[in-house]
């Protein structure tokens, strides 16, 4: 349990998926605290702002559905947000990673079962304010040897971790710059706009876009974003949002919904949608006019003469021969 918090258990998964999951390892989150059981991302991540000295607990499910028994690994490392990702390199670690621990290192399934794990972040007395980002990981390791190199292959899934050390609850805040809209390489129109984070926490940002008071007094729309945008602090970003390639060109109403959690923003421009430029046709490949070959003037001569002074030599000796008869 974590102190101080009433930790909900999430919704089982559909007992009647609509569709079947490629067999392998599997991770999810099983609780979070009550106080944010209305934001959608802990029902996913471990999101939480703590006071120093706070220890809290979650309980994570690993699923085996390969069609074998598997020892998997549990794995923790640091993280980090650049670029509008939250990445992870390696194995690294940072303040988070060191500590949180987990109740065993290694689960051992038989096909298509499941367990439960405990994770226990424990946060110092003497930690610093701030925002500290991490996985739990669940991962397959295989060897695979080849003639010349033996290769470590890992597969691994996680569940993020951020985790906020502050005095109190500070809510995600962030804004959104003007909308503007291009073309990509299908020739569909995308609509942009600048996400910048102005809160204390970090932020997955996903949403929509629509359109209205097109050509012809038209709408469209909903558009979803197609990624997660995650910025830390202070962190900027573009947000693309694409839309259908036969959207006419022209002036368009275009509102963009962002949320991250149960914090959103919305922003309403007018754009001009361009008109797609098409490559001008290339012109048709020429062929070269046949032409007889061209013998050189100087050669043509040297042979006219040589063929007179041939047949001058052969007039002579036929001469001389009629003579001795």
């Amino acid at each position: 349990m974590l102190i101080g918090t009433t930790l909900v258990e999430a919704a089982p998964p559909d007992a009647t998926p609509s569709t079947t999951p490629a067999a392998g390892i599997g991770i999810r989150l099983l609780d979070y605290p009550h106080s944010q059981a209305g934001d959608p991302r802990d029902h996913e991540y471990i999101v939480q702002t703590v006071k120093p000295g706070t220890t809290l607990t979650r309980h994570i499910q690993i699923t085996n559905t390969t069609s074998m028994a598997q020892a998997i690994e549990i794995k923790i490392t640091g993280a980090t947000i650049d670029d509008g990702h939250f990445n992870v390199a390696g194995d690294a670690r940072n303040q988070l990673a060191k500590w949180t621990s987990t109740n065993v290192d290694t689960v051992r399934l038989r096909s298509n079962t499941h367990s439960t794990i405990t994770a226990t972040i424990h946060v110092p007395e003497k930690a610093t304010r701030g925002e500290q980002y991490g996985v739990i990981w669940a991962q397959l390791r295989a060897t695979a040897t080849t003639p010349t190199h033996r290769v470590s292959v890992i597969n691994r899934v996680g569940i993020r971790a951020y985790i906020n050390v502050d005095t109190k609850k500070t809510p995600p805040a962030f804004t959104l710059g003007p909308i503007s809209v291009d073309r990509d390489n299908t020739g569909a129109p995308v609509l942009q706009t600048t996400a910048t984070n102005t809160g204390e926490t970090a932020v997955d940002l996903t949403g929509r876009a629509r359109l209205a008071n097109g050509p012809g007094h038209t709408s469209a729309g909903p558009y979803e974003t197609t990624a997660t945008t995650t910025l830390a602090p202070g962190q900027q970003a573009n947000v693309r949002i694409p839309t259908a390639p036969q959207l006419a060109a022209g002036t368009w109403t275009a509102t963009i919904k962002l949320r991250s959690g149960d914090t959103t923003r919305k922003r309403t421009d007018t754009i001009t949608i361009p008109h797609q430029h098409r490559a001008p046709p290339r012109p048709a490949k020429q062929t070269k006019p046949s032409h007889p070959i061209a013998v050189p003037v100087g050669i043509t001569i040297g042979l006219i003469l040589a063929i007179a002074v041939t047949a001058s030599i052969l007039i002579r000796r036929a001469r001389k021969h009629r003579t001795h008869e």
